[in-house]
């Protein structure tokens, strides 16, 4: 092992000593120059060629010893020290990177002109292969500050530009930009501090039982209410407060419904939330959003209310059950009104094989919403397969929906509207 260059060798170290030893003689032979000289005994050294003897006399005094030199300590090298992280350390600043991809193709029985399933969210297409939605995640969930950024495109993409009642007023330029800013479904910097946590920038909405990735919901499609009873995304001001293990509470500023640009609109509502978990298998949520709106083709701001309610109950390992309904009212022209209610069931068979059905009736008296004045009920049933595929999760689903309106709403062939639309496709995500 290396040595450090304060250290000496043997050798060195041993004739130094001897030196050490005949000055001390020399000093103190002049008191004894009477005396019969001694021969001193050899000394032995180890280096490979000896000093020879000399003559000494006997030692001094043990206090006129010279004192001995300091013993020599070599210095090793030592490894770099590595310190480690505790978890919190190490959770305090990790980064998540994932993303997921999602597909389908699907028929409806009506061959509508349009090739358009209507009412639909992001499942519109009739025939062929299309692309849901393909959206990255990066996102800091952890330390005292933190971000999230969601970014994607495909049909979904598409859709979250088109709810956007202010793009049909934009200029060409300021349309594209818009629709760009559309592909980042969320952007906002987190802040905690103990049990509060505040968000600023775009994020999803709070309200509704469903959300925009198909793998976080029970059915491949939508249901009506997340379509057309509550908004999408929002961008403004949130903050949530844990007040215990079991009680939530958010409130926020945001620049109304689904607004991708606020220029133009003018628009700023107030919404909050609390989520309440009695016992563990379940949840109960209640969302209140009110404030002044663009509604399309009105060109005056109106105050806008909208209540959600949500519940779900996991009966135990392998049912599941869950609710959710709505009701708005908007004050353009002499008021409008809307509301639905749908209900929700999950079974799981097999670890990899899982049933899943929706039940819905949704209410538009005045056509604020679906531009037609009409009553909605719609069914579906889905199949689903999951499975992994080396680290990424797969799930397949195959469902089959029933839409029914007391109006001809849908598109047709022959003839060319009908009160009915029934549909059957088959998905596919994966997600890392």
């Amino acid at each position: 092992m290396p040595t450090s260059r304060r250290s000496l060798h043997p050798i060195f170290t041993q004739r130094s000593l001897v030196g050490a030893a005949l000055a001390t003689i020399a000093l103190a032979s002049p008191a004894l120059a009477d005396e019969p000289e001694a021969t001193a005994p050899p000394v032995v050294s180890t280096a490979t060629t000896s000093a020879p003897a000399e003559p000494a006399t006997p030692p001094a005094p043990e206090a006129d010893k010279a004192p001995p030199p300091p013993p020599v300590v070599a210095q090793t090298t030592s490894e770099p020290v590595t310190v480690e992280k505790s978890p919190e350390e190490q959770a305090s600043t990790e980064v998540n990177l994932n993303g997921s991809i999602d597909a389908y193709s699907g028929v409806n029985f009506a061959r509508p002109g349009s090739n358009l399933n209507k009412l639909r969210a992001f499942d519109t297409q009739d025939g062929g292969f299309a692309l849901n939605y393909a959206e990255i995640v990066l996102a800091r969930n952890t330390g005292k500050f933190g971000f999230r950024v969601d970014a994607g495109f495909g049909s979904a993409s598409d859709g979250l530009f088109a709810v956007d009642n202010a793009s049909v007023s934009m200029d060409p330029d300021t349309k594209a930009y818009a629709k760009a800013l559309a592909h980042v479904q969320q952007a906002y910097v987190t802040g905690r501090f103990g049990k509060l946590t505040i968000d600023a920038g775009k994020f999803v909405t709070a309200h509704g039982l469903e959300v925009i990735e198909t793998k976080d919901n029970w059915n491949y499609s939508r249901s009506i209410l997340f379509n057309w009873a509550i908004p999408f995304f929002h961008t403004g001001l949130r903050a949530t407060y844990a007040v215990n293990d079991k009680l939530s509470v958010m409130g926020c500023v945001v620049n109304g419904w689904n607004t991708n640009l606020q220029e133009g609109n003018s628009m700023t509502s107030a919404c909050v939330q609390a989520i309440y978990k009695p016992v563990a298998p379940l949840s109960l949520v209640v969302n209140y959003i009110g404030g002044r709106e663009h509604a399309l083709g009105v060109e005056e701001l109106t105050l806008r209310h909208t209540v959600d309610v949500n519940a779900t109950y996991a009966v135990n390992d392998k049912l599941s059950v869950a609710m959710n309904a709505d009701y708005g009212y908007d004050a353009a022209g002499d008021g409008v009104s809307w509301a639905g209610v749908a209900g929700y069931g999950r079974y799981q068979i097999l670890p990899n094989l899982a049933a899943a059905g929706r039940v819905e009736y949704f209410s538009d008296s005045d056509g604020f919403m679906t531009g037609m004045e009409q009553s909605i009920m719609e069914g579906t049933a889905t199949l689903e397969v999951s499975g992994k595929l080396g680290p990424s999760s797969v799930v397949g689903r195959l469902e089959y929906r029933h839409d029914r309106s007391d109006a001809e709403f849908f598109d047709a062939s022959m003839p060319t509207s009908a009160k009915t639309q029934n549909t059957v496709l088959i998905g596919g995500i994966t997600s890392f």
